[in-house]
């Protein structure tokens, strides 16, 4: 097959092609790379075509008059335009035939060449894509022009039909599919070194990630493949790459670089193209807007994209957009643009699907509910319950729509058990909604559930109870951020088994979609049956969803009753601080939750839960923070020698001093006797040899921890990975530059380092909340370890910062104690 390719591209361009070779003088030294072709025939054989004309990247801009000069069956000259370091024409480049060279010129002088083909027959490949667009079932279609691109010896074509067919199986719920097929493009974009091709394919990887739920690798992936396609400076595929990013960046809550990513990329035609861009830009402004103003971006971005969705035959398309739009007025109280985007929602073909049917009912019945028309909202959420058995997520917002009708009624008990059913639903699915929807605005909206539960109970008196239910929704929160890292963090074996189980999940989720879908056509005989049938499948899909789960999930915390496990672990003396309902309360071992008084309060040692002040004048050490009081019962006791981590590099003598203080062997070059890099041996008992960690002279310089080690050797596991180890890591130490610090997951969530090691069961967590160098940290810590900072980290920690202060070196507010002292 490659010689046929071979005589069909050489023969008709022979000529031509000798004739320029011996015309043009050897090219002068140019970095520039050669774009644009429709397909690769083999590694480096580009073909060009009327409508993939070439042009030119040089590494960097230059001046000049360029041209482009095509040698083949004729000759073509054509003027080029620059836009930066890419040189292109201006129109259609005709192309000469046959094979040939493509010519770079400056001022008329040949500046680089490239080998390349003009004329292939491509007309059993373009039927066969054309059959694929087509197929009743679209990925077997793209599979089999991919067969037949294979056949003709095109492999970039080949590789871009897989793409096209993963593409297909990643929207049905194939992950595996995809991932198969993806695999398979890679494979001969490898072999072809298709630059592009190799970036897109990286791109599909991410995408699958990101539907899997794994949205930090797939930010990771799509990062990669963004740079690579924008070092090939092929400005089209780092387009739809950046596109996907930004989906996965306001997945993460990051929604203002979503917005700086997807600027540059407005399409100004009225295609398709602009109105799924309108949506993206939408998506991203409408995160935390809470007045009219500020909605007129995402507001003005939606309509367009609704106008052109109609105009263009995409009413789906268009139901989505009214979704949002009526979603997005709701959020900023406009309540007669809600009820003008719900009726013309209702009169769309597309709001029979999932998304809008569901969000609309539940617009609906927010609606109703601000407006005061109760009746009306208990009956679209309870519309809501019955659309939930094929969208788990509708459940819990249904039963706390229900609970604020009860509210309002008057009815505490109702309302009390609805929020609670809500909650325990929310608890039960918390971190498994994480992992299937988009993670930020998750997070985001669920605290609600919690607030109004929190509100009715000290309503009603029960502040027990109130302060329970906020401390175990924090924990549940860190339980989904655990899930998350735990999946980011699978091995290939793992998450090959996730992506399958998540498969099932899905392909059983959409069966009982359809399904749903058909329950207006059945009778009021069989409406029971049919009933009962979906509630069944309802169950076997909670049961695959959990089976998908286990690969990541660690054990639930209990459901709270009353706060006497808290109690049972407190000592004489020690209280906890814990917020609940915008107010403070005081739990300690003799006394149920009572409104916090400074003016009694009284504790030898005050734990703070989450971003509650510390009691005044209370110095570091007398007091610690916990990310949710649960964390005390949680810890577990620790056993065997510390392990030390302390600078890989080898550029720090402070954070190796204090290596050797803790183990005698720390700081050692044992790694480098025996031939390896230190780095390498990251995770081994200290027993066997100290382990060596980069203290490099930025923010995350510096890092000391003390437990037990593993029970075998093997890389060390994030801290979110070890919520499951029978023993805790006991005290950790984090000298390095800001591990205190927390970072924002929501406009209302924080997480940070320490409360990863608390969640994994550490006894107690010393890290810095500021940059501080190496000297004054060395300083620190020897008078920190020396004070007993080893097993009492609280009293080490107030002698510690007193001795450095006398000393003159005041360290008040850098290093801050979280869970036991």
């Amino acid at each position: 097959m490659l010689a046929g390719v071979v005589r069909a591209l050489l023969l008709p361009g022979l000529l031509g092609l000798l004739a320029g070779c011996q015309a043009d003088p050897p090219p002068a030294a140019v970095d520039a790379r050669l774009l644009g072709a429709r397909a690769l025939v083999g590694p480096g054989w580009p073909v060009f075509d009327a409508d993939h004309p070439p042009r030119w990247r040089l590494a960097a801009p230059a001046p000049g008059a360029w041209s482009l000069r095509l040698l083949g069956a004729g000759v073509v000259e054509v003027p080029l335009g620059a836009t930066g370091a890419t040189h292109a024409a201006a129109g259609p480049v005709p192309p000469p035939g046959g094979a040939g060279l493509v010519i770079l010129l400056r001022d008329g002088a040949p500046v680089a060449r490239r080998f390349a083909g003009f004329s292939f027959d491509f007309s059993a490949i373009d039927r066969a894509i054309g059959a694929a667009r087509a197929a009743p079932d679209p990925a077997a279609g793209w599979e089999a022009a991919a067969q037949v691109a294979q056949a003709e010896g095109v492999g970039s074509e080949a590789s871009r039909a897989l793409r096209a067919a993963a593409f297909h199986h990643l929207w049905a719920r194939r992950f595996g599919a995809a991932r198969t097929r993806v695999d398979a493009a890679t494979a001969l974009d490898t072999a072809l070194d298709n630059g592009p091709g190799l970036a897109l394919d990286a791109k599909y990887r991410g995408q699958i990630l990101h539907k899997t739920g794994d949205h930090l690798g797939a930010e990771r992936h799509l990062t990669a493949a963004l740079r690579q396609a924008e070092a090939l400076g092929d400005a089209e595929v780092a387009a739809v790459i950046a596109r996907d990013l930004a989906g996965v960046l306001v997945n993460l809550g990051r929604a203002d670089e979503a917005i700086a990513r997807l600027r540059p990329l407005e399409e100004p035609a009225p295609t398709r193209g602009r109105a799924e861009w309108l949506v993206n830009p939408a998506g991203a402004e409408q995160q935390g807007v809470a007045a009219a103003d500020a909605a007129a971006a995402p507001r003005a971005h939606l309509e367009e994209a609704r106008d052109l969705f109609t105009t263009l035959g995409h009413p789906e398309l268009a139901a989505t957009a009214l979704a949002n739009l009526a979603g997005l007025a709701l959020q900023v109280g406009d309540l007669p643009a809600v009820r003008r985007h719900l009726d013309a929602l209702a009169a769309l073909p597309g709001a029979d699907e999932a998304f809008p049917r569901g969000h609309a009912a539940l617009v609906e019945a927010e609606l109703a509910l601000r407006t005061g028309d109760l009746a009306a909202a208990e009956a679209r959420f309870r519309q809501v319950l019955v659309l939930a058995t094929a969208e788990a997520d509708l459940a819990w917002r249904a039963e706390h729509g229900l609970g604020r009708v009860a509210s309002r009624q008057g009815d505490v008990a109702a309302a009390r058990a609805r929020f609670e059913a809500a909650l325990a639903d929310l608890w039960a699915s918390a971190a498994r909604t994480a992992l299937t929807s988009s993670r930020a605005p998750f997070l985001a909206s669920r605290r609600a559930v919690a607030a109004d539960l929190v509100a009715l109970l000290l309503a009603t008196g029960d502040a027990e109870r109130a302060v329970a239910v906020a401390d175990a929704d924090r924990a549940h929160v860190l339980r989904a951020l655990e899930a998350q890292a735990r999946l980011d963090r699978l091995d290939a074996p793992a998450r090959a088994r996730f992506a399958a189980a998540q498969e099932r999940y899905q392909v059983a989720r959409a069966a009982l979609e359809a399904r749903d879908r058909d329950r207006d056509l059945v009778t009021a005989a069989a409406l029971p049956a049919f009933d009962a049938a979906q509630a069944r499948a309802q169950a076997d899909l909670a049961t695959l969803l959990a089976a998908a789960c286990a690969e990541v999930e660690g054990p639930a915390p209990p459901l709270p009753r009353d706060l006497a496990a808290l109690r049972a672990a407190l000592g004489p003396g020690e209280a906890v601080l814990a917020p609940a309902g915008g107010r403070l309360f005081v739990t300690t071992r003799n006394e149920a939750a009572q409104t916090y008084d400074l003016t009694t309060f009284s504790a030898r040692h005050p734990y703070v839960v989450g971003g509650a002040p510390p009691p005044p004048a209370v110095p570091p050490g007398a007091w610690s923070r916990l990310p949710w009081a649960g964390a005390l019962v949680a810890a577990r006791p620790a056993d065997g020698p510390p392990v030390v981590v302390a600078d890989a590099a080898l550029d720090l003598r402070g954070a190796r001093a204090e290596g050797r203080r803790r183990h005698p062997r720390a700081g050692r070059p044992a790694a480098r006797r025996r031939g390896r890099h230190p780095r390498r041996r990251r995770g081994r008992p200290a027993r066997r040899a100290p382990l060596p960690l980069r203290r490099a002279r930025r923010p995350d310089r510096r890092l000391a921890v003390g437990g037990p080690p593993r029970p075998r050797p093997g890389p060390a596991p994030h801290p979110r990975r070890r919520a499951g180890a029978a023993a805790g890591p006991g005290v950790v130490v984090l000298s390095g530059c800001e591990t205190g610090r927390t970072g924002a997951l929501s406009a209302t969530e924080q997480v940070g380092l320490p409360d990863a090691f608390l969640a994994a069961g550490a006894r107690s967590v010393l890290a810095a909340g500021e940059v501080i160098d190496d000297a004054r940290t060395a300083a620190f810590m020897a008078a920190f370890y020396r004070h007993g900072g080893a097993t009492r980290p609280g009293p080490a920690l107030t002698a510690a910062l007193a001795e450095r202060r006398a000393a003159g070196d005041d360290l008040a507010g850098v290093f801050t104690l979280s869970g036991r002292p």
